[in-house]
């Protein structure tokens, strides 16, 4: 099967760790595609892409680089939540998925994997990721990444094995596995960076999510996109031997989460209060 590696980029401060961590990878032996998308104005990203790219020119078949040109949003600041299409709650998680909708409009392979900038994966994840998707029931296969969720010291993680849902389709409860070091389990959902994906099944997605009828609250589209590829028989794996580390910078230091400050969480809708709840697990 043909595959694209995606990388999405934003963030200036990530360039350094983010390339050096990427060209470690292990790389299969057939040549693939490279799409790097700089989803910014900072025209340093693209020419540091470039020229990473070049130098792992070995890898792929074709490079192709692209600049957005978007604007910086703070996700947390009140012009974020102000007059936001449906279904989403704010123009962040509407970024995020206008993104995934290039990627659609860009690759033509069969498979996708989906890198992010503030992501350093595992150096197998690529090989096991396509080992789990040569089984036609997978419709994506993906890689715990620790989260850390603001106002809290410890994080979760990105592979859902618990979801409810209301009458009308909207997430009331979400929950993910316990923290494996090893081992591959099914799940119901998970997020965009570190996943496997089938082109044909991306597309779907994003017809599924453009047709929702209300406002994705607490979450960005992830959640909703990866479950809606699940039909009967079919499957999303996560293998726990490939856990990923998510950086964040902290009075101008790059800091990672890792598998070793990771909980498993619940987060459950509060109707009342038009919100989720948020409780981490403590495992026993």
């Amino acid at each position: 099967m043909s595959l694209t590696l995606v990388i999405k980029f934003s963030r200036k401060w990530c360039l350094i760790p983010f390339f050096d961590n990427f060209s470690k990878l292990k790389f299969p032996q057939e040549r693939c595609s490279l799409l790097a998308i700089n989803n910014s104005k900072f025209d340093l990203i693209t020419g540091y892409m470039s020229s990473i790219a070049s130098q792992l020119n070995e890898h792929f078949n074709d490079i192709h680089i692209v600049q957005t040109d978007a604007d910086t949003i703070d996700r947390y600041h009140p012009l974020n939540f102000k007059d936001v299409p449906l279904p989403f709650h704010t123009h962040t998680a509407r970024r995020s998925f206008e993104l995934q909708k290039l990627i659609n409009s860009l690759v033509k392979t069969d498979l996708l994997i989906v890198f992010e900038d503030d992501t350093l994966s595992h150096p197998d994840l690529i090989l096991k990721l396509l080992n789990l998707m040569e089984d036609d029931h997978v419709v994506c296969a993906t890689s715990p990444t620790p989260h850390k969720q603001k106002g809290f010291k410890i994080v979760g993680h990105n592979a859902y094995n618990i979801m409810e849902f209301d009458k009308d389709g909207f997430l009331t409860r979400r929950s993910n596995h316990p923290i494996f070091k090893e081992g591959i389990k099914d799940c119901e959902a998970t997020g965009y960076c570190g996943v496997a994906f089938r082109k044909d099944l991306y597309e779907k997605a994003i017809k599924f999510i453009e047709n929702l009828k209300f406002r994705i609250i607490g979450s960005g589209s992830d959640i909703y996109f990866t479950n809606s590829m699940l039909e009967r028989g079919k499957l999303i794996l996560c293998d726990f031997s490939i856990w990923n580390e998510h950086i964040d910078i902290a009075d101008g230091k790059v800091v990672a989460n890792t598998v070793e400050n990771c909980k498993p969480w619940d987060w459950v809708w509060r109707p009342r209060r038009g919100c989720y709840n948020l409780k981490f697990i403590e495992e026993t």
